[in-house]
């Protein structure tokens, strides 16, 4: 009778897991991001998509990355381009895009993720945090809701959407805070500015995140965010088809909505709770990659008290 190792079931388990499509996990299940790479604060990348094939990469593969760091592997490209509306061409294209900035290698056909948070290509950029909580099944769930509003439009409308949520709830804070609405300072304006990115499409993309029920808008244009770990939860959906969305030279028709199936949900109102202390140590020292100076800087830059850090070190 065959017999296998109890380690060698479990890596061929983890293997089966990491090369299917990117499914629902548990909901605390997540990876950081340097959020000067996912806005691309320093123009690194030619394309939209690159960062999110980043994301979509670094949440599928977050175990090699850490527990088999020199390991190469093959990764197809196909429910990649699925799941950002796009095609594998363009897919091919931010991979070389992430070798060429470190954040990928390629050796033959097989590549291996690293790890941007150890990447000195995209330091810390003044009003950000250190890094980006992106959690796996919001992420899913928010991406298959903006495919089904986007139909077969192969335009890079789904990643921009994106990336102006990720950039209001970084803003405000809200992947940090424990409650399932928060209030954004933000305004389509400010959004153009830190994201330099035409106002225009700035207000076409807020229109596409109400129209799912990812924000709200006031009349006053004050913007509200939902936002949580596993399945989102979601403000009334506007009645936007976006009949009056200006056509732009290099985005015809952006999202041509019409109310497809999305479930109609008020959050709950939760007062904001701060993180606790102890969840914002391990964050910490999950960045600082073992490096004592560098743990020194975050826990001041934090402020972190010592008597703070040596009782979390009590039940490390």
């Amino acid at each position: 009778m065959l017999y296998i190792r109890p380690v060698y079931l479990i890596i061929f388990i983890l293997n089966l897991k990491i090369i299917k499509h990117m499914k629902q996990r548990e909901d605390n299940y997540h990876v950081q991001i340097k959020p000067e790479l996912l806005f691309d604060v320093y123009k690194k990348f030619k394309s939209a998509y690159t960062p999110f094939v980043y994301v979509y990469l670094k949440l599928d593969y977050n175990n090699y990355i850490f527990n088999s760091p020199n390991r190469f592997y093959k990764i197809d490209r196909k429910p990649i381009s699925d799941f950002l509306n796009t095609n594998p061409a363009t897919i091919s294209r931010a991979f070389s895009q992430l070798v060429e900035n470190g954040l990928m290698e390629k050796r033959k056909h097989e590549f291996r993720i690293l790890n941007d948070m150890t990447n000195d290509s995209f330091p810390n950029k003044e009003g950000f945090k250190e890094f980006i909580q992106i959690n796996n099944n919001f992420f899913v769930d928010f991406g298959q809701r903006l495919k089904s509003v986007s139909g077969d439009n192969k335009d890079r409308s789904l990643v921009k959407a994106m990336e102006v949520f990720y950039y209001l709830i970084t803003k405000n804070s809200h992947i940090l805070i424990d409650t399932s609405v928060l209030s954004s300072d933000e305004t389509s304006k400010s959004i153009s500015k830190g994201l330099h990115h035409d106002e225009n499409y700035i207000k076409d993309y807020l229109g596409v995140l109400e129209s799912v029920g990812q924000i709200e808008i006031d009349e006053e244009g004050n913007i509200r965010t939902a936002y949580g770990c596993g399945t989102s939860p979601l403000f009334k959906k506007s009645n936007n088809n976006f009949s009056n969305v200006k056509e732009h030279s290099d985005s015809k028709e952006l999202f041509q909505v019409a109310n497809n199936n999305v479930e109609e949900k008020i959050p709950e109102q939760r007062k904001p709770e701060p993180v606790p202390v102890e969840e914002r140590i391990g964050y910490i020292m999950a960045i600082s990659n073992g490096d004592a100076d560098r743990l020194t800087e975050l826990l001041k830059r934090h402020h972190i008290s010592d008597e703070s850090f040596k009782a979390y070190l009590e039940t490390y």
